[in-house]
């Protein structure tokens, strides 16, 4: 087995995580002509003009990011750009993000309307750039392709932010991304991978996620690095209506997916496929009807999961195991099965495994579907054998299915043999046999789940989750950022008392 890296440095991430929104850069309301500034006219500008004068802008960011350096700030013009296709190559010769924004006090929406584009093309890429911040755009109606590419083709893209901007109306991903150090932050995400809307594409898993991250093995050298998404962070962002998962991530590792807000989403609301050092806290997750169901070909007629994690067979140099992953303080509310390791039966290798998985401090209410928390029952017979896993303060209910209560966990012997499962609230009673005294069932006396808010599944000071959990280092605070007690209570809120 591979080294195994360990699992304290957890700690002084947690303590530093936080719902705050990190302000753009400051720029004057009125930028006039200086050598930090280049302005950008998609309707009236030329790209013979050098951008550095407010009345002689640039037509285009591909001629904007040739001219700028680090420190620069490109300024758009307001307006709808329609059939808009345009593209950033930009890689400074210093460390100093290249900050692009739209003019002061006036919105830009980027339209793909009338615009002709293929199935991979996008309405804004950045290519084999690094050190680029973009914030406050509207992003549209590309129904045959992408929002947003982030490629690495000439060079690897690597420090990219992406924030504050709205993203809809796409028939693929609408940020598909192959970067390490990129961070999507705050934006709203809806209506994309529309061409399986209404399960276009049947149940042969051929659709895009609305952020996708991807590894592309056969082109040049750099590509052989073991992950493609390396401390990278998806957080604050509001993702919905989307014929795809939420966020699906490929291949990366030290990553961060926090503070989201997910729900009706098409399979899962996230889905980790052949990555590690993961840190997935603070997220609601939820459905509110039956639309973004995954119909199986048995009939089989479900919401979204929760998250899954799965080490599916793809031509890579090597393939890690699912490790490493603390998943807590979560929300999930209508999902199907929260919590699934999923083996892939075309990727028979040790490695198609999971070790050190964390799942703490969540809350799962009116589950749908055959189980709560799924290990699959298959997998290879010579894995890496896993080890080193806890599920622990959690409250929890049976799922219903067909109005009959099913099971909370798969019938795999995993759970037994390599989970530590203790302080956890079995609503619904009947705890397994085989899992350890050290649970509680019963009511947990939520304040008002009716509600559907995360306010309303805090529980009250009568509830039996009070001070009943077990502590875990790692996590310092709950949900809403309360500072967890030395005998906390159970779920993803912590009661102050």
């Amino acid at each position: 087995m591979k080294t195994i890296y360990a699992f304290l440095f957890f700690v002084p991430l947690v303590l530093f995580s936080s719902c705050s929104k990190e302000p753009d850069q400051l720029v004057s309301s009125t930028p006039q002509s200086y050598q930090k500034a280049i302005f950008i006219d998609p309707a009236h500008g030329s790209d013979d003009n050098n951008g550095r004068e407010i009345t002689s802008p640039v037509k285009t960011l591909f001629k904007a990011s040739a001219y700028c350096a680090s420190g620069d700030t490109l300024f758009m013009k307001g307006g709808i750009y329609q059939a808009f296709k345009d593209e950033i190559i930009k890689t400074p010769t210093e460390f100093g993000y290249i900050f692009i924004r739209p003019y002061p006090g006036e919105s830009v929406i980027l339209d793909g309307t009338g615009g002709v584009y293929t199935n991979t093309d996008a309405i804004l890429t950045i290519k084999s750039s690094t050190y680029i911040d973009i914030a406050g755009f509207e992003i549209r109606n590309n129904t045959n392709g992408r929002g947003l590419n982030i490629l690495s083709e000439t060079k690897y893209c690597n420090f990219i932010k992406i924030r504050n901007c709205s993203i809809h109306d796409v028939g693929s991903s609408a940020i598909y991304m192959g970067s390490s150090n990129t961070s999507i932050e705050n934006c709203e995400i809806y209506n994309s991978s529309l061409t399986n809307k209404n399960r276009a594409l049947g149940d042969n898993g051929h659709w895009d996620a609305a952020i996708q991250s991807y590894f592309k093995y056969s082109a040049a050298p750099f590509y052989n690095a073991e992950y493609t998404w390396d401390s990278g962070i998806i957080s604050g962002n509001n993702i919905h209506d989307n014929w795809g998962e939420g966020i699906n991530i490929t291949r990366s590792s030290n990553f961060r997916i926090a503070n989201n807000k997910i729900y009706n989403c098409y399979n899962a609301a996230a889905m980790i496929d052949n990555s590690r050092d993961g840190f997935i806290f603070n997220n609601f997750i939820y459905s509110t009807g039956d639309e973004f169901n995954r119909i199986s070909s048995t009939g089989y007629n479900r919401p979204m999961q929760g998250f899954l994690f799965t080490n599916q067979k793809n031509n890579f140099t090597a393939s890690p195991m699912t490790e490493n992953m603390i998943v807590y303080n979560n929300l999930l509310l209508r999902t199907s099965t929260a919590f699934e390791w999923r083996y892939d039966a075309t990727n028979p290798i040790p490695a198609n495994s999971y070790y050190n998985m964390k799942i703490i401090f969540n809350t799962c209410y009116n589950t749908i579907g055959y189980d709560l928390f799924a290990l699959d029952v298959n997998y290879f017979s010579g894995r890496y054998i896993t080890t080193t896993n806890e599920f622990r303060n959690n409250i929890f209910y049976k799922p219903v299915y067909s109005s009959v209560n099913r099971n909370y966990f798969t019938a795999s012997g995993d759970y037994s043999q390599y989970w530590t499962i203790t302080n956890n609230c079995f609503v619904s009673g009947d705890i397994p046999s085989y899992i350890a005294t050290v649970n509680i069932a019963g009511n947990p006396s939520f304040v008002n789940p009716a509600s559907q808010t995360p306010e309303g599944f805090k529980i009250s000071d009568a509830s039996i989750c009070k001070r009943t959990g077990v502590v875990i280092p790692a996590v310092a605070q709950d949900y809403f950022m309360n500072i967890r007690s030395s005998t906390p209570s159970i779920g993803f809120f912590e009661l102050l008392q």
